[in-house]
């Protein structure tokens, strides 16, 4: 992962052996997506819930809830 905030290691190469002693270490199915979520600055923390479903992100827009009456 490249940008803003990313930490920068010395690796220079894309296989398996190198890129476990990289910065992010060996990173298992489950962490990749909370990764890239938290790379974009989207990620928030467990047990907030703005949603009705229990998003591990912040929705995107929408528009507010309006009661009529």
């Amino acid at each position: 992962m490249v940008g803003e905030g990313i930490r920068v290691d010395r690796i220079t190469a894309f296989d398996e052996v190198a890129v476990a002693g990289g910065a992010l270490g060996t990173v298992r199915g489950g962490e990749l997506m909370a990764l890239v979520i938290n790379a974009l600055d989207r990620a928030k923390l467990v047990g907030l819930r703005d949603h009705p479903a229990d998003l591990p992100y912040w929705p995107g827009p929408c528009e507010a809830f309006k009661l009529e009456g």
